[in-house]
């Protein structure tokens, strides 16, 4: 059925929809040449929507998320059948996410039956939960794969009296956060070099807030150590690996945190500003009295970093929910399920 005519409002109502400012794009080249062509296409005297229509439209909708696209239906008529009975757009918006080795989904074939999406598989050796490509992405593909977080950020040693310039030239990168679905894990994934003599595994990690003084270095810090597992290769003080927490033992320990800060009389002597958000720090050496002396090196996210701050803050499993199953361009990447981290 033709398109719906729009007026000059209403197409620059729709291209300020199509385009967020707000929304983070997985390819700003491709996202602006979109942009580019579909501002040619606004600024056409006579209008031209009902000639956007087909494969070309379903490719250009195939760029936005689930809550734009949400929107695009209602422009019109077309729009509306390609979004919610044609399942193209979802198709091209999968593949632009999944690899195609993590899409399993079974579409009907000539005769109404269902066919497994790869052809190289019998249709006998599994049985997917999706039989569109709609139905996958609105589940953000969960019976395959894992949302990743991308984050890039250093961990800096924390400083201490008794270390020397020398000792202090740690380095500890965040690669990314996974959230293991199937073992409810939360897993972050790291590489650290140092002095072999301090830097060893496993590794300890610890939730904290810190007080500030009034010239803006470390006062206090209140803590907790929430229990985790550590996965690792390497050695002489190089390692690669990741730290795994339960998603429940995250939720205790920041409802003990809360409760600690609340209890505080420190936290209530001070600003609100002199006191940081939750933070993260992991301990390369087993600690011998505690977070105050340890046997090799502790290393403090001294920084707010949205991505991670969001995950280990995390008080009920709703935010986690929001952090990961709500975002799918917005710096969300993912792996298969049972994929080793190493």
């Amino acid at each position: 059925c033709p398109s719906t005519r729009l007026s000059c409002h209403d197409r620059s109502s729709v291209a300020l929809t199509f385009f967020p400012e707000s929304k983070a794009r997985s390819s700003e080249a491709q996202v602006l040449q979109l942009a580019l062509e579909f501002t040619t296409i606004m600024n056409t005297p006579e209008g031209v929507f009902e000639g956007l229509h087909g494969y070309l439209l379903a490719n250009v909708l195939s760029f936005v998320d689930v809550e734009t696209l949400r929107s695009c239906a209602m422009c019109c008529r077309e729009w509306f059948w390609v979004v919610h009975r044609d399942d193209s757009v979802w198709r091209l918006l999968t593949h632009r996410i999944w690899e195609a080795r993590l899409l399993h989904v079974r579409l009907r074939d000539r005769s109404g039956t269902f066919r497994p999406l790869l052809e190289d598989l019998d249709e006998g050796e599994y049985v997917s939960p999706y039989d569109s490509f709609k139905a996958l992405a609105m589940d953000r593909n969960r019976r395959f794969s894992v949302p990743c977080m991308q984050i890039k950020l250093q961990l800096q040693h924390a400083r201490r009296s008794m270390a020397n310039a020398l000792q202090r030239a740690y380095i500890c990168n965040v690669k990314e956060i996974v959230w293991n679905r199937p073992s409810d894990e939360i897993c972050l994934l790291f590489e650290v070099q140092g002095d072999p003599g301090k830097v060893r595994m496993p590794v300890t990690s610890f939730l904290f807030r810190r007080i500030l003084d009034e010239g803006g270095n470390k006062y206090d810090d209140i803590n907790v150590s929430p229990r985790s597992r550590t996965e690792y290769t390497g050695g002489d003080g190089l390692y690669r690996g990741y730290v795994a927490w339960r998603a429940e033992d995250i939720f205790e320990a920041n409802q003990e945190l809360v409760s600690r800060c609340e209890s505080s009389h420190l936290i209530a002597k001070v600003p609100a500003e002199r006191v940081s958000g939750v933070r993260l720090s992991l301990c390369f050496g087993l600690p011998s009295q505690g977070p105050v002396a340890v046997v090799g090196t502790m290393m403090d996210q001294t920084t707010p970093c949205r991505e991670l701050d969001l995950i280990t803050s995390a008080t009920a499993r709703e935010q986690l929910e929001l952090a990961f199953r709500g975002r799918l361009h917005d710096g969300i990447s993912y792996r298969g399920i049972g994929e080793p981290f190493l």
